[in-house]
């Protein structure tokens, strides 16, 4: 069982079935679009393997996963991640469940579009870069981000435990 880009166009293959396809988007990034139902063990391996592939003969920097099981997310074909997007104020952060790094908090935003890093607790956010401080999220804002952390079932438990203790 693997997925596999079809040799006649842009579809997305399963055990020689079609079931999703590639897009470029106006923004000239590669979108992976998928259904499929599969348990999540052998979703993932399907996916990571088919990342590893995609890296070996397509050259986007950056490529997104689209698929219907809930919250993973693949950036440059390399990480899998549950995730959270809030779109506000003019920025889209996405919050990683897995991230492997810390900084600037142990859960933090990135604005990938503006390469920015938010501190979630006290609303900071810092350029991805060179880590300099950027700005400060309103107080509204910075509650409209922690309220939408808070109702995410991926992150509400964690988040509401270490903001208890950053206050």
């Amino acid at each position: 069982m693997s997925l596999q880009l079809s040799d006649k166009n842009d579809d997305i293959l399963l055990d020689g079935k079609p079931v999703g396809k590639l897009e470029t988007g106006s923004d000239g990034k590669l979108r992976i679009i998928l259904d499929f139902e599969l348990d999540s063990d052998r979703a993932i391996a399907a996916l990571a393997w088919f990342a590893h592939s995609l890296e070996e003969t397509r050259s986007p920097a950056d490529f997104e996963l689209v698929t219907p099981i809930k919250g993973m997310i693949f950036k440059g074909g390399q990480h899998l991640l549950l995730e959270y997007t809030l779109k506000h104020a003019g920025h889209k952060w996405r919050f990683h469940k897995n991230d492997a790094d810390d900084w600037p908090s142990i859960i933090h935003g990135h604005d990938y579009e503006a390469n920015l890093k938010l501190n979630p607790f006290d609303g900071k956010f810092f350029d991805t870069t060179t880590r300099e401080y950027q700005g400060r999220l309103t107080k509204r804002q910075l509650r409209t981000v922690q309220r939408g952390l808070l109702r995410s079932k991926d992150f509400e438990e964690r988040f509401k435990k270490l903001l208890a203790e950053a206050h």
